[in-house]
Protein backbone atom coordinates (compact mmCIF):
# COMPACT_ATOMS: atom_id res chain seq x y z
CA UNK A 1 0.00 0.00 0.00
CA UNK A 2 2.69 2.25 0.38
CA UNK A 3 4.45 1.79 -2.41
CA UNK A 4 0.50 3.01 -4.45
CA UNK A 5 0.71 5.78 -2.31
CA UNK A 6 4.02 6.64 -3.28
CA UNK A 7 4.04 6.34 -6.80
CA UNK A 8 1.16 8.60 -6.70
CA UNK A 9 2.34 11.48 -4.65
CA UNK A 10 5.22 10.94 -7.21
CA UNK A 11 3.19 11.09 -10.43
CA UNK A 12 1.18 14.10 -8.79
CA UNK A 13 3.91 15.78 -8.55
CA UNK A 14 5.77 14.87 -11.51
CA UNK A 15 2.71 15.92 -13.37
CA UNK A 16 2.92 19.49 -11.33
CA UNK A 17 5.76 20.39 -12.06
CA UNK A 18 5.50 19.91 -15.52
CA UNK A 19 1.91 21.44 -16.11
CA UNK A 20 2.48 24.77 -13.58
CA UNK A 21 5.61 26.49 -15.54
CA UNK A 22 3.82 25.90 -18.86
CA UNK A 23 1.08 27.94 -17.72
CA UNK A 24 2.98 30.86 -16.02
CA UNK A 25 5.06 31.08 -18.74
CA UNK A 26 2.92 30.36 -21.88
CA UNK A 27 0.13 32.88 -20.77
CA UNK A 28 -0.34 34.29 -24.27
CA UNK A 29 0.81 32.21 -27.51
CA UNK A 30 4.00 32.67 -28.47
CA UNK A 31 4.62 35.11 -31.86
CA UNK A 32 7.80 34.66 -34.53
CA UNK A 33 8.35 37.49 -36.76
CA UNK A 34 9.75 36.26 -40.31
CA UNK A 35 11.43 39.28 -42.62
CA UNK A 36 10.88 39.10 -46.67
CA UNK A 37 12.96 41.63 -48.23
CA UNK A 38 11.72 42.48 -51.15
CA UNK A 39 15.03 44.39 -53.16
CA UNK A 40 16.00 40.73 -53.30
CA UNK A 41 15.37 39.67 -56.83
CA UNK A 42 16.20 35.65 -56.27
CA UNK A 43 13.16 35.34 -53.75
CA UNK A 44 10.60 36.33 -57.12
CA UNK A 45 10.36 32.55 -57.75
CA UNK A 46 7.83 33.73 -60.77
CA UNK A 47 6.76 36.65 -62.97
CA UNK A 48 5.37 37.33 -65.93
CA UNK A 49 2.74 40.65 -67.30
CA UNK A 50 -0.02 38.81 -65.14
CA UNK A 51 1.31 37.76 -61.90
CA UNK A 52 4.61 37.47 -59.81
CA UNK A 53 5.25 34.80 -57.31
CA UNK A 54 7.65 35.83 -54.21
CA UNK A 55 9.29 33.18 -51.58
CA UNK A 56 10.89 33.52 -48.42
CA UNK A 57 10.84 31.82 -45.25
CA UNK A 58 7.83 29.82 -45.58
CA UNK A 59 6.15 32.84 -46.88
CA UNK A 60 4.71 33.08 -50.22
CA UNK A 61 3.51 36.60 -51.86
CA UNK A 62 1.48 36.16 -54.75
CA UNK A 63 0.72 39.62 -56.62
CA UNK A 64 -1.83 38.79 -59.57
CA UNK A 65 -2.71 41.82 -61.90
CA UNK A 66 -6.45 41.21 -61.01
CA UNK A 67 -8.75 44.46 -62.21
CA UNK A 68 -5.25 46.27 -62.59
CA UNK A 69 -5.11 48.72 -65.44
CA UNK A 70 -0.95 48.13 -65.64
CA UNK A 71 0.83 45.14 -66.04
CA UNK A 72 2.72 43.30 -63.39
CA UNK A 73 6.44 44.33 -63.44
CA UNK A 74 9.75 43.58 -61.87
CA UNK A 75 11.00 46.63 -59.76
CA UNK A 76 13.59 44.80 -57.86
CA UNK A 77 16.68 46.88 -58.78
CA UNK A 78 15.08 49.56 -57.45
CA UNK A 79 14.71 47.82 -54.29
CA UNK A 80 10.66 47.30 -54.11
CA UNK A 81 7.65 45.79 -55.08
CA UNK A 82 5.06 47.47 -56.84
CA UNK A 83 1.24 46.03 -55.76
CA UNK A 84 -0.93 48.28 -58.50
CA UNK A 85 -4.22 49.35 -57.54
CA UNK A 86 -6.90 47.32 -58.24
CA UNK A 87 -4.19 44.30 -58.11
CA UNK A 88 -5.40 40.89 -56.37
CA UNK A 89 -2.48 39.47 -53.25
CA UNK A 90 -2.41 36.54 -51.40
CA UNK A 91 0.03 35.81 -48.67
CA UNK A 92 0.63 32.62 -47.28
CA UNK A 93 2.42 31.27 -44.51
CA UNK A 94 1.10 28.84 -41.49
CA UNK A 95 -0.14 30.92 -38.42
CA UNK A 96 -0.26 34.40 -39.36
CA UNK A 97 -1.65 37.19 -37.32
CA UNK A 98 0.18 39.92 -38.74
CA UNK A 99 1.65 41.74 -41.72
CA UNK A 100 3.24 44.62 -42.20
CA UNK A 101 4.60 46.59 -45.41
CA UNK A 102 7.38 49.37 -45.04
CA UNK A 103 6.53 51.35 -47.90
CA UNK A 104 8.58 54.03 -49.74
CA UNK A 105 6.49 56.73 -49.18
CA UNK A 106 3.56 57.20 -47.16
CA UNK A 107 1.37 57.98 -50.28
CA UNK A 108 2.80 53.77 -50.94
CA UNK A 109 1.30 53.32 -47.62
CA UNK A 110 -2.31 53.71 -48.41
CA UNK A 111 -5.17 51.13 -46.27
CA UNK A 112 -6.94 48.58 -48.99
CA UNK A 113 -10.55 49.13 -48.26
CA UNK A 114 -13.03 46.04 -47.57
CA UNK A 115 -10.88 43.59 -45.90
CA UNK A 116 -12.64 41.04 -44.37
CA UNK A 117 -11.34 39.38 -41.32
CA UNK A 118 -8.51 41.60 -40.92
CA UNK A 119 -8.21 45.67 -39.92
CA UNK A 120 -5.38 47.40 -41.37
CA UNK A 121 -4.06 50.83 -40.08
CA UNK A 122 -1.10 53.01 -42.08
CA UNK A 123 1.35 54.86 -39.84
CA UNK A 124 4.38 57.24 -41.85
CA UNK A 125 5.98 54.42 -44.25
CA UNK A 126 4.46 51.99 -42.24
CA UNK A 127 1.21 49.68 -43.41
CA UNK A 128 -0.29 47.38 -40.44
CA UNK A 129 -2.77 44.25 -41.43
CA UNK A 130 -3.96 42.82 -38.41
CA UNK A 131 -5.59 39.49 -38.70
CA UNK A 132 -8.72 38.66 -36.75
CA UNK A 133 -7.30 35.55 -36.07
CA UNK A 134 -4.38 33.73 -37.02
CA UNK A 135 -4.99 32.42 -40.86
CA UNK A 136 -2.71 30.67 -43.08
CA UNK A 137 -3.52 32.15 -46.06
CA UNK A 138 -4.71 35.77 -46.70
CA UNK A 139 -5.92 37.61 -49.82
CA UNK A 140 -6.83 41.24 -50.59
CA UNK A 141 -7.49 43.61 -53.16
CA UNK A 142 -5.43 46.75 -53.53
CA UNK A 143 -8.38 49.15 -54.11
CA UNK A 144 -7.03 52.38 -52.60
CA UNK A 145 -3.78 53.29 -54.52
CA UNK A 146 -0.48 51.32 -55.33
CA UNK A 147 1.68 49.86 -52.43
CA UNK A 148 5.45 50.17 -53.19
CA UNK A 149 6.95 48.09 -50.44
CA UNK A 150 10.77 47.34 -49.39
CA UNK A 151 10.23 44.33 -46.90
CA UNK A 152 7.31 42.50 -45.11
CA UNK A 153 7.31 41.28 -41.95
CA UNK A 154 4.89 38.52 -40.69
CA UNK A 155 3.79 37.38 -37.48
CA UNK A 156 3.45 33.65 -36.98
CA UNK A 157 1.39 32.57 -33.96
CA UNK A 158 3.97 29.22 -32.77
CA UNK A 159 2.08 26.33 -31.74
CA UNK A 160 3.84 25.68 -28.41
CA UNK A 161 0.58 23.57 -27.03
CA UNK A 162 1.53 22.34 -23.69
CA UNK A 163 1.49 18.35 -23.50
CA UNK A 164 -1.38 16.37 -22.17
CA UNK A 165 -0.60 15.11 -18.83
CA UNK A 166 -3.10 12.07 -17.02
CA UNK A 167 -2.44 10.02 -14.07
CA UNK A 168 -3.25 6.37 -15.42
CA UNK A 169 -4.37 3.28 -13.28
CA UNK A 170 -1.65 3.01 -10.22
CA UNK A 171 1.52 2.82 -11.73
CA UNK A 172 2.70 5.63 -14.27
CA UNK A 173 2.28 9.01 -15.54
CA UNK A 174 1.19 9.40 -19.10
CA UNK A 175 2.86 12.74 -20.78
CA UNK A 176 1.35 13.13 -24.32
Amino acid sequence: MKTKFSRRILAFVLAFALVVPMFVFNASAATKELTFNFADSSLCTSIDTNQQVWESNGITLTNTKGKSTTNVNNYTPSGHIRIYKNSDVTIECKGMTKIVFTCTGKDYAKVPTGLTNATATTSGTTLTITLDSAMDSFSFNCNGSQIRATKMVVTTQIDDAAPTISLSGDNFVAIN
